[in-house]
C-alpha cells in the first residue's frame, strides 16, 4: 500500500527503514518541492549528471540533472528496479526491446514535474531525454544500486558494459570527475 511521503528527508527515513521488496511504496505517494533538492543540483554543459543523494546496501538515491538536449544513451538496469520522479522539467522517455541486434520502440511517453515511472530489465531497454527548453531534474530510486549496466554505443553500435559513477556524492563534488 502506497505511503504518503513529504519532503527528502522523511523519504530517506522511510527508504532506510524499508526492507527489500518495500521501495514501490516510498515512491507511489511522494511529495516533493523542488527546493528540497536543490542543494544535490550540479549541472554540466558537457552531458545530465548523476548526483548521489543517498546510498545504502539495499538501495540508491540520484538525483540527475539535465541541461535542454541532454539524454541518456539506450541502457538497461543491471538487473535492478528502477522508480523516477520528475521533480522539475519535462523528459521523454522511451522504451525499447533488443530484438537480435536492432532495438524496436515499444513506447514513447512525456514526463512532467511530479509524474511517476517505474522501469525493470524485464521491461526491456529505455533512454531519457530533457525535451523541454530549460533544465530538468529527476529522482531515481534504485533497489538495489547499480554497479554495472549495459548501455548501446551509437557510435559502434555495440552494446557494452557501463560502470556507473557518481559527479556528486551528497551535494560535494567527486573528486575524480569534472562538473561544471
Amino acid at each position: 500500500m502506497p505511503v504518503n511521503i513529504n519532503g527528502l528527508n522523511n523519504l530517506i527515513e522511510h527508504l532506510e527503514a524499508c526492507g527489500e521488496g518495500d521501495f514501490a511504496t516510498s515512491v507511489q505517494g511522494l511529495q516533493l518541492e523542488k527546493e528540497e533538492i536543490l542543494p544535490y543540483a550540479h549541472w554540466s554543459e558537457k552531458q545530465y549528471t548523476r548526483n548521489c543523494v543517498a546510498h545504502s546496501d539495499l538501495y540508491e538515491l540520484i538525483l540527475l540533472c539535465w541541461e535542454p538536449g541532454q539524454d541518456t544513451p539506450i541502457h538497461d538496469h543491471g538487473g535492478e528496479e528502477c522508480w523516477v520522479y520528475l521533480v522539475d522539467g519535462e523528459l521523454e522517455e522511451e522504451r525499447l526491446t533488443l530484438v537480435g541486434d536492432n532495438f524496436n520502440l515499444d513506447q514513447k511517453r512525456t514526463c512532467r514535474s511530479g509524474d511517476l515511472t517505474y522501469m525493470n530489465d524485464d521491461m526491456g531497454w529505455h533512454t531519457l531525454s530533457n525535451v523541454s527548453r530549460s533544465r530538468s531534474m529527476s529522482l531515481h530510486l534504485y533497489a538495489n544500486p547499480i554497479g554495472k549496466c549495459r548501455v548501446y554505443n551509437e557510435d559502434d553500435s555495440k552494446i557494452e558494459d557501463h560502470f556507473p559513477e557518481y559527479d556528486t556524492v551528497k551535494g560535494e563534488l567527486n573528486a575524480n570527475i569534472s562538473v561544471q
